[in-house]
């Protein structure tokens, strides 16, 4: 199991983050929380499915599947699953809902007083990103006064509709 574990590939909050600006959505997002948690906040593009609930699921073997959770356990366990099942093009959320907070809703600004352009530039382009997602961006002052930060709220669907097969499987591969 520890030799697996580094063996996980997995994708960045922020590779993410700009596939979904740019409405490349070569994957299936699964989020693995509970619904009440998931409705409260998910990542756009995302579906929730439980662990036990994969591989009842119509998922080709072959497809971008990416794992996400707040719980880095249930995501390997659900990796480690699909993994075993022989699902080729698994890969986790790298630092899981809580990196796509702290890197992409909620960045800090470090640029200090008196910041150059290209710290300048950097900023700007966090705080776009962080307004698109429903976040924003926050200062040091911010971070160190121990206010909490508030989840953005989405509309999202309750359950997404997934097809069942019908009939008998198609034989994947070549």
């Amino acid at each position: 199991a520890l030799k697996s574990v580094d063996e996980m590939t997995g994708i960045s909050v922020e590779k993410l983050a700009d596939d979904i600006i740019k409405s490349k959505f070569d994957y299936r997002l699964i989020d693995l929380r509970d619904e009440e948690e998931y409705l409260k906040y998910n990542i756009p593009t995302s579906e929730n499915i439980a662990v036990k609930e994969l591989l009842n699921l119509d998922l080709s073997r072959n497809s971008n599947i990416i794992l996400y959770s707040d719980n880095e356990i249930e995501t390997a366990k659900a990796w480690f699953l699909l993994t075993a099942n022989k699902y080729k093009g698994v890969t986790i959320l790298k630092g899981g809902l809580k990196a796509w907070q702290k890197n992409i809703l909620f960045p800090v600004c470090t640029c200090g007083d008196n910041p150059s352009t290209e710290q300048l530039h950097k900023h700007n382009k966090l705080a776009e990103i962080s307004e698109f997602f429903g976040g924003k961006m926050q200062t040091e002052k911010i971070v160190k006064s121990d206010e909490k930060l508030k989840m953005p709220e989405i509309e999202s669907p309750a359950q997404i509709e997934l097809k069942k097969p019908k009939g008998k499987r198609k034989r994947e591969g070549c």
